[in-house]
């Protein structure tokens, strides 16, 4: 085995730490805390991690940097730990090992390290499987997708065993609800059975998904979400018959699909139009609900809005502590209305859609309600009320 870079550490420092949040130094499998370092002859450095179903490749190019062709397995966060704390513009990795048993040695100015390493071919394969055959490829802008992520990540099923449901469901749809026309699009989905969300974004113009639908997991979308950076990055999504990949330049992550039947989210969406709609400002809200939730003693953190021509009143009450009522500016078309809602689903939708002007789509007290960004039409969230006795 042999191995030698002169890597600048202003590069391979940041590609070190992506790997070590990655890396998942308590599972049984030591070698998941490591990562795998492997130095191609054609001038790149493939650095691996993985964790579970997920694995994060990163092919940086070193050019003459390397030395010496090879690969090597090293405790991860160690690794990254020890490069970021190095002075200088460079670092040397080289395998060694006084000891005659394998190591990475590590040096820069006047700091030298020794590290134990592991079997690099007990190291697990990354990337998608083969096997799966033809897979559907497509692009989409940075900021487009951090934003759908945003929006739906919070309203996912964490229980695992809710199958159909304890994933994102992504797929390309065959609608008009966004208003994009004949533009292709990409839509994320997720619900826990109290709320629903969704956002769309464009696509590049090679999405072929279709009908297909494709369930990721809560773990490679909290992973991705950490890797996206500037709104104009490309972001090329590759979605196998069992797994999936986002791919930005040198740094790409896979991870397996969750499987599972993702429930007909249309039939929650009520038929024929609201029979209410108000119309508040967002920050407003917010602090309103946040308010009142002090008050809201329950399990279900209960809080009765009602929705009149005067404006939106929101009550709670602690039958220990006392109650409260706010009162903020609303517009109303239709009845008046009085409904519950759990305060904590509501402020995490209205987090997640961070909108200066909320639109609130009513129907009868025990419906399912929507609420859009006004002036928006690429994001819908549903929420449940909650029965007030």
């Amino acid at each position: 085995m042999s191995l030698s870079i002169l890597a600048p550490i202003g590069v391979i420092g940041p590609a070190l730490r992506r790997a070590a949040a990655v890396a998942d130094p308590r599972s049984a499998t030591p070698i998941l805390g490591c990562v795998l370092l492997s130095a191609g002859g054609d001038g790149i450095l493939t650095i691996t991690a993985s964790r579970g179903s997920l694995a994060l490749v990163q092919r940086v190019p070193m050019g003459a940097a390397i030395e010496d062709t090879g690969t090597i397995a090293v405790d991860a966060a160690r690794l990254s730990t020890v490069v970021g704390g190095l002075s200088g513009d460079s670092v040397l990795l080289r395998v060694g090992g006084k000891t005659g048993k394998c190591g990475l040695d590590v040096r820069a100015g006047g700091s030298r390290y020794s590290l134990s390493a592991a079997e690099a071919a007990d190291y697990p394969p990354s990337g998608g499987d083969s096997a799966d055959g033809a897979a559907d490829v497509t692009t989409i802008k940075g900021g487009d997708l951090a934003r759908m992520l945003g929006e739906t990540m919070f309203s996912v099923c964490m229980e695992e065993n809710r199958y159909g449901i304890n994933g994102l469901l992504i797929e390309a749809p065959d609608d008009v609800d966004a208003g994009g026309g004949d533009a292709p699009r990409l839509r994320i989905v997720s619900t826990d059975g109290s709320r629903l969300s969704w956002s769309e974004g464009p696509a590049s113009a090679a999405v072929t998904l279709g009908e297909r639908k494709r369930l990721i997991s809560r773990a490679f979308v909290a992973e991705l979400r950490k890797l996206i950076g500037g709104d104009d990055q490309e972001w090329t999504l590759t979605i196998g018959a069992r797994w999936i990949s986002a791919r930005c330049g040198e740094v790409e992550l896979s991870g397996v699909l969750v499987e599972g039947e993702f429930p007909d989210y249309r039939m929650v969406l009520p038929r024929g139009g609201p029979k209410r709609v108000a119309t508040v400002a967002g920050p407003a809200l917010v602090s309103a609900l946040k308010r009142a939730s002090l008050m809201a003693s329950d399990r279900n953190s209960s809080v009765r809005l009602d929705f009149g021509e005067g404006g939106l009143t929101i009550r709670a009450q602690d039958v220990k502590a006392g109650s409260v009522v706010e009162e903020l500016a609303c517009e109303l078309v239709g009845a008046p209305l009085s409904t519950g809602f759990n305060a904590r689903y509501l402020l995490e939708v209205l987090g997640a859609a961070r909108a200066d002007s909320v639109r609130i789509e009513l129907g009868e007290a025990l419906d399912p309600v929507i609420l859009r960004v006004d002036g928006r039409a690429d994001a819908v969230f549903v929420v449940m009320p909650i029965r007030l006795d």
